[in-house]
């Protein structure tokens, strides 16, 4: 019996690498229009770091079913890099496989937010987001219908948020570079709603009163307009990890009143949900955790 990926989780996975080969010494497209520009052509594939079974490469008897079908167990590759991994497991070890996903990850992010011109990247993250919308099913309309629902709070959350004191009719998007990376050029706010769908986790680094708040609010507002992921934004000083989760806590707010946390669980499980943590430096360890 094997524990394979949905269609849902293949699709994290490659737009995690913008659906480049994870192998570092190939990283070649994977994705891309057939010569007629009316389908699709793909040459990925999502393996299995531990395999799907028992007398797989690298299988790990510990995992559980689900730990073996999500998406942290999968890495996107090429299908001669893929058959590669398989017939050397002594060579390409879980070690090097976990790096190399992190590692296409990271190229994939940085030539999103650094690229001055529409990159191969984003093609291919557009183009997956074609092959999305297709895996979709008949059953997932009640699930699109959740999406609209927890957007609409979000973008009346977002505002409240921006009627503020902090915030400013005249606010200029401030530019961002990579933290440590001299060599990459500049980028504004509006690279991150697309990079933000390939990397884990992005940080943003300044000194405090030099704009972090205003920028995660227009994060948000940029992310909203990209109708893809949705936005929580957190005001952690606010928040008490004593209290209830951050998924707990937002449907204290007056526009989440109507949704459960089961309802945000839904979309987060699905990799719909972006967490915007303004004042992470704030908290202590314990909090932090």
């Amino acid at each position: 019996m094997r524990d394979d990926f949905s269609k849902q989780t293949i699709t994290e996975i490659a737009k995690g690498v913008g659906y480049r080969c994870s192998n570092p010494e190939c990283s070649r497209p994977t994705v891309g229009s057939n010569a007629a520009q009316d389908g699709i052509i793909t040459i990925g594939v999502a393996a299995h770091i531990c395999a799907a079974s028992a007398g797989g490469p690298r299988y790990n008897p510990a995992q559980t079913r689900e730990e073996r079908r999500a998406k942290e167990n999968g890495i996107w590759l090429c299908q001669s890099c893929g058959w590669l991994v398989d017939a050397d497991e002594k060579k390409f070890t879980v070690e090097i496989l976990i790096g190399w996903k992190r590692g296409g990850q990271e190229r994939a992010f940085r030539e999103l937010v650094a690229s001055g011109l529409p990159s191969a990247i984003e093609e291919a993250v557009r183009i997956g987001s074609i092959i999305a919308a297709d895996n979709t099913s008949e059953a997932d309309g009640e699930f699109e219908e959740l999406f609209a629902k927890i957007q609409a709070a979000a973008r009346a959350d977002v505002a409240g948020y921006k009627r503020g004191p902090i915030w400013s009719d005249e606010s200029v998007e401030l530019t961002l570079r990579v933290f440590d990376d001299e060599t990459a050029p500049p980028f504004s706010i509006s690279k991150l709603p697309l990079a933000v769908e390939v990397a884990p986790e992005v940080t943003i680094v300044a000194p405090p009163g030099t704009g972090k708040t205003t920028t995660l609010l227009q994060l948000a507002g940029h992310v909203l307009a990209a109708n893809s992921i949705i936005p929580l934004y957190f005001r952690l000083g606010d928040w008490s990890a004593g209290s209830a989760g951050l998924l707990a806590s937002i449907h204290q707010r007056s526009c989440f009143r109507d949704i459960s946390q089961d309802n945000m669980l839904r979309l987060a499980e699905r990799g719909r949900v972006l967490l915007l943590l303004d004042g992470w430096n704030e908290l202590d360890p314990a909090a932090r955790n």
